[in-house]
């Protein structure tokens, strides 16, 4: 039988990156709400501060872990890249430890995760709407992973382990007989 494959966007849903590099930045004395700067402040942080003062979101590996164990699923990881030359090693490095056996697929920050790989029939978990939306029009199922409720007409979801929950995941499962 075909696994559904999940893709699980890296900042904002694994890692605490956003929030954390927003910390770094004011403390840096920018403006994180300027996105300029928020952005070159992306390009130029140390990944490896940042990685290590993020952390991970709400137990997400073990999650994720939990979720690839029900063997129904092919777990991806798919993340933008800031254009920081040192962003993508890092991010390899980390996942190779923690989740060795799930591919880490990067694409440009200028490039849409829905024309990088084929969301038809697979699941994308995204911190950002616009991803979602995108994945959604392609024909797959973008879930928005946030902690804060907001208005989304699509599913969304406050905790990795509830993606089975949504209308949208439930209708694909259906498709395949799950």
């Amino acid at each position: 039988m075909k696994k559904i494959i999940i893709y699980f966007d890296c900042d904002g849903v694994i890692l605490n990156t956003i929030e954390t590099a927003k910390q770094m930045a004011e403390e840096e004395g920018l403006n994180s709400h300027n996105r300029n700067e928020f952005d070159h402040f992306f390009q130029i942080v140390d990944w490896n501060i940042l990685i290590y003062r993020a952390g991970i979101l709400d137990n997400a590996i073990r999650k994720i872990k939990k979720i690839m164990e029900t063997e129904k699923y092919e777990v991806k990881i798919l993340t933008k890249l800031s254009g920081n030359e040192n962003e993508e090693l890092i991010k390899r490095r980390l996942f190779a430890k923690l989740l060795p056996d799930v591919p880490v697929i990067t694409l440009n920050i200028d490039e849409n995760k829905d024309e990088i790989v084929n969301p038809v029939g697979n699941i994308l978990i995204e911190d950002s709407i616009d991803n979602a939306k995108r994945w959604n029009d392609a024909n797959g199922v973008g879930l928005v992973l946030n902690f804060k409720k907001f208005n989304y007409e699509n599913d969304i979801i406050d905790d990795i382990e509830k993606f089975e929950e949504t209308s949208g995941v439930k209708r694909l499962l259906k498709t395949i007989n799950y």
